[in-house]
């Protein structure tokens, strides 16, 4: 377990860290010689407000796709619009 606090599991546990769970992870990729990915900062858009978001979409390797924005998803959490939250994978 990785976490700066004590936990309900930390008795079950066989390693326990306290510390940040960035650091830890930046210290195994570097021990592991795995480049450290760079992590995305979502922001809103100059002709959105602050509460709409363009998610950039990714190819089907995991990398970052440069496509048009207007295929990009949009994350509208303004007050009393309605998010819905899918599971992942293939459909039934």
């Amino acid at each position: 377990i990785i976490n700066k606090q004590k936990t309900q599991y930390d008795s079950m546990s066989s390693l326990r860290i306290f510390a940040d769970i960035n650091a830890v992870m930046t210290m195994l990729c570097s021990e592991l010689e795995i480049p450290v990915p760079v992590p995305t900062t979502y922001t809103a858009s100059a002709c959105c407000r602050s509460d709409v978001y363009i998610l950039p979409l990714y190819d089907k390797t995991g990398a970052r796709s440069d496509s048009a924005d207007n295929n990009a998803t949009r994350l509208d959490l303004s007050v009393n619009r309605r998010v819905r939250l899918n599971q992942g994978g293939k459909s039934n």
